[in-house]
């Protein structure tokens, strides 16, 4: 997206569109026309950043083609709506080790000979990636955008291989899982919907 920058992961975007409205225009803000762009970073829970389109009319040769604006949305996973059929990931979980945010045991851990353990999602709700959005449909009447996300067993994070039971080990690695997402049609594009996973 810009010509010195990566973003994030630096793939699996999603760009949203909206209409523009008038009280969003400044006679500083960089035109896009009739419209409005947001680049996804991640599906669900989504965050997203207002793009900032040049009209051709400026001079880019020293900052990015595209620039982003703020830091984005999150919307927490409690928010987030049920998916709408179970698979049989929803009744597996994986009993691990607890540790901090920073990715350190908690005190208790096993180097002191008891162990914080937690039980989490097999496919936790902020681990998902996108793969293709979006299109228009109606859902019970409502308009919205709907794209399809994905998780996979990466060998990078070995996720399942922490279940301290071992009942996953033998789950092979780059196996994908996808579903449906759907999203309001406005910032902050709320999601609305989600299917359960499929193959």
């Amino acid at each position: 997206l810009g010509h010195d920058t990566k973003i994030d992961a630096g793939k699996n975007f999603n760009i949203f569109r909206s209409p523009a409205p008038e009280s969003n225009r400044s006679s500083a803000e960089v035109s896009t026309g009739l419209y409005d762009y947001y680049l996804q970073t991640f599906p669900s829970p989504h965050r997203y950043r207002r793009l900032n389109i040049p009209d051709g009319q400026e001079d880019v040769a020293a900052r990015l083609d595209l620039r982003i604006e703020g830091e984005g949305y999150r919307i927490s996973p409690g928010e987030l709506p049920r998916p709408s059929f179970d698979t049989p990931d929803s009744y597996n979980s994986i009993e691990r080790y607890a540790y901090t945010a920073e990715r350190h045991m908690l005190p208790d851990g096993p180097r002191n000979g008891t162990a914080a353990i937690e039980t989490v999602p097999f496919f936790g709700d902020e681990n998902d990636h996108g793969s293709a959005c979006c299109v228009g449909l109606k859902l019970l009447g409502r308009d919205v955008l709907v794209g399809i996300a994905h998780q996979k067993l990466s060998p990078r994070t070995a996720f399942w291989r922490a279940d301290i039971k071992g009942r996953y080990d033998h789950f092979l690695h780059d196996q994908f899982v996808s579903r449906f997402i759907a999203y309001d049609t406005m910032p902050p594009f709320d999601v609305v919907a989600r299917s359960g996973w499929f193959c």
